[in-house]
């Protein structure tokens, strides 16, 4: 027979392998394109957070000591925090050709945020392979993106959200490499781990519960007289990605390895940040949190349906696992219920007990909840199994109406979101948790004063950088109405965004000034502008 009449029966096994993967994942493509557009149309909303140009600066600092233009590394401050997804911004900023501030940003903005909804659809296929239901799947990819302190932070953090993500990935491609047990998905999976661990160290936890997998499976095949090679070759594919792309992209490493991998454990494991956290109506220093800090936070901030589903799921696979242990040991896709408990708990187990260096939320440990979303959907699944569905599919729809509504409402402060299960009477979240820290208001503060005074010349008291970093991120002929000044006896205005209580401004040091505008989400002010005199 000829080789051609081989190409139309290939040709008819692609469209019908196409044909039935949009079948199964058609709801996740759909809420991937909703979410896309999405971020299309508001991607030039948000501010620039404090960290956003220092950040940035890690990146520059690593590309140029990559091309020999930075002699002084090893002195370089920062050379502790991973550059990884920085490669990835340079690499566009390169191509594209970009040099203003502000094109620099937005396309940070887009890429950040690009880059997570794709990652929430990887978390569909694994959910959905893991479950066996579509719906559930894309419900569990919607907790992801509409998450909304995610949402917000997809935008404007290049440094949790990317990390998060890649965690996501690396979760997805586990599931994949030991469900299909080929060699190039393990190595794949390796080269996710270490990639992902040059963005947040933290995320090399992920080859912990890979490693008990392994050993599960050599433990199994050594009972049953099976290959063990096969697993031994595996093993070592993980860990020679994983170091392929956590010294290819991590030049703290090139130098010295070992030495390189020393020093950023121990910087970040008591990174030295002094200042004070404001916690339940208290003003603490960040080395001296309780216990309570990511639990209390993660409680707080997360839509109230996901949090009991998911708390529900978690006291399910406990009961299972102690009834029919063997289903989450052997090699099953059921397993990833398992791998997500270990992602979840092992975490932050770790960071209480290690009295880990936390502020911001719950920023930090934000790769926790992919996790945590792969436990809801089992309890969702669960649930669906032996309770009214309607009722169950009702109080999802709800949790996205309630949800979807405070972020429309609010935007661009998705991010300065708290359920029910904490009051939201006047100013009680301003005087008890830390609102807009990363001081992302001071875009729309601007923007609210150039539009309210129609003078140029504006004398604005810059009291911190981000400030200046808005100010350049605003539109050329907006930047021509001010002038900044770091002198506040000459200033006209001072704009104060929320991190700790009480605001500054107004003081009985200065009783001319006045509040001629303020924020407010939840019923507490995330900043404020002040006219000095």
């Amino acid at each position: 027979m000829p080789l051609n009449a081989f190409v139309p029966n290939f040709h008819k096994n692609k469209v019908f392998l196409a044909r039935q993967l949009l079948h199964i994942y058609w709801p996740g493509l759909l809420l991937l394109l909703i979410a896309i557009i999405i971020g299309l149309d508001i991607y030039q909303d948000f501010g620039i957070s404090i960290d956003e140009a220092s950040q940035r600066e890690i990146g520059q600092v690593a590309y140029k000591y990559a091309l020999g233009n930075y002699p002084d590394f090893h002195q370089y401050k920062l050379r502790d925090h991973g550059p990884g997804f920085e490669w990835i911004y340079i690499c566009i900023e390169k191509i594209c050709n970009i040099h203003t501030f502000r094109d620099v940003f937005l396309m940070r903005h887009l890429v950040t945020y690009l880059f997570f909804v794709i990652s929430a659809f990887a978390g569909h296929i694994w959910i959905y392979k893991t479950i066996g239901n579509r719906w559930i799947a894309t419900f569990a990819m919607a907790a992801i993106i509409f998450h909304p302190a995610l949402f917000g932070h997809a935008f404007f953090n290049p440094k949790d959200i990317p990390a998060m993500s890649l965690f996501l990935i690396a979760l997805t491609t586990t599931h994949l490499a030991f469900t299909k047990q080929k060699y190039v998905l393990f190595f794949f999976l390796g080269l996710v781990c270490g990639y992902a661990t040059t963005i947040r160290l933290t995320n090399i936890i992920i080859l912990a519960p890979i490693f008990l997998f392994f050993t599960l499976d050599f433990i199994r095949a050594i009972k049953t007289r099976e290959n063990t090679i096969s697993i031994i070759k595996a093993a070592v594919l993980v860990l020679a990605g994983t170091g392929i792309t956590l010294y290819t992209f991590w030049p703290t490493l090139w130098e010295n390895p070992i030495l390189g991998l020393k020093f950023v454990y121990e910087t970040s494991a008591k990174y030295p940040w002094p200042g004070n956290v404001q916690f339940a109506g208290q003003l603490i220093p960040s080395t001296e949190l309780p216990w309570s800090y990511i639990p209390t936070w993660f409680f707080i901030t997360t839509p109230e349906f996901i949090l009991l589903t998911g708390i529900i799921g978690m006291v399910i696979l406990v009961a299972k696992m102690v009834a029919y242990p063997s289903r989450f040991w052997e090699n099953r896709p059921i397993r990833s219920v398992f791998l997500a408990f270990i992602c979840f708990f092992v975490p932050l187990t770790l960071v209480i007990t290690m009295d880990a260096v936390l502020y911001d939320g719950w920023r930090h440990m934000y790769f926790i909840y992919p996790a945590f979303v792969m436990l809801m959907a089992f309890g969702l699944n669960e649930l669906l199994k032996h309770r009214n569905k309607i009722l169950i599919w009702s109080l999802c729809l709800l949790q996205v109406i309630i949800t979807g509504s405070f972020m429309i409402k609010n935007h661009p402060f998705e991010h300065i979101y708290f359920n029910s299960f904490v009051p939201h009477t006047d100013n009680y979240l301003g005087e008890h948790y830390e609102l807009d820290y990363w001081g992302t208001g001071h875009k729309q503060g601007l923007e609210w004063l150039a539009e309210h005074d129609e003078r140029y010349g504006i004398k604005v008291f810059m009291d911190i950088w981000t400030l200046k970093d808005n100010y350049e991120f605003m539109n050329s002929p907006m930047q021509q109405k001010f002038q900044l000044t770091w002198n506040i006896f000459e200033a006209e205005y001072f704009l104060e965004f929320f991190r700790t209580n009480p605001y500054q401004f107004p003081n009985k040091d200065a009783p001319e000034s006045r509040i001629i505008y303020e924020k407010k989400v939840s019923g507490s002010s995330i900043y404020r502008i002040v006219k000095l005199r």
